[in-house]
């Protein structure tokens, strides 16, 4: 019964304060998904599926491990536009997609958490089977790691769409860090992703 209540109050203040859709269907499909949580955490460890890997934030920016994906996420705002960045790179370090995007205005820990499911989407496109999102968007990050407390409620349907996703992979972490962990040539495409877009869209 909680997580049926939680769910309609969420859903109505997406409605009423984002002007979001009603989907029913999702909403019904995410409080399965709470109540799958729960039962797993009353009941015996679950049967084995794709696994998160937790771990502290780093100090610097490093190459994931060999057969992983690093996929660092930002997003860059004017008054007008937001820009999505996403740059994947292997375990030398080199560089292997990127992609941008401008959108719609809207807050940044809703521009973030965009950022970060379309990043989820396009390494479910590549095929990808273990990937580590990284991004400095605390708020987006620290609810997706098991243990941390729940999604502010402007990002929780989207949130649910992250994992409910990253469940194609074998392996997935997401982990928050900060901005200076970037690797410097991703900061470097994200800023110029930035003064593009306020060069053009302002």
């Amino acid at each position: 019964m909680a997580f049926t209540l939680e769910e309609i109050w969420d859903t109505r203040n997406n409605a009423i304060f984002n002007k979001a859709p009603i989907d029913l269907h999702h909403s019904v499909n995410h409080i399965h998904h709470k109540l799958k949580e729960a039962m797993f955490a009353l009941c015996e460890p679950p049967p084995p599926g794709p696994t998160i890997s937790t771990q502290p934030p780093p100090l610097s920016w490093s190459p994931p491990p060999p057969g992983w994906i690093k996929v660092n996420i930002d997003a860059a705002l004017s008054s007008s536009k937001a820009s999505l960045a996403v740059v994947a790179r292997d375990h030398h370090g080199v560089a292997i997609k990127a992609w941008a995007r401008i959108t719609n205005a809207i807050p940044p820990l809703q521009a973030e958490a965009q950022a970060l499911l379309w990043a989820v989407k396009l390494a479910k496109c590549e095929g990808w089977s273990h990937v580590m999102f990284e991004g400095d968007a605390k708020g987006v990050f620290d609810p997706l790691s098991i243990g941390k407390a729940s999604p502010d409620w402007s990002i929780n349907v989207v949130s649910s769409d992250i994992l409910e996703l990253a469940e194609f992979f074998d392996s997935f972490s997401f982990v928050w860090v900060k901005r200076s962990c970037l690797c410097s040539n991703d900061a470097a495409l994200i800023k110029t992703c930035e003064i593009w877009m306020r060069s053009n869209v302002l």
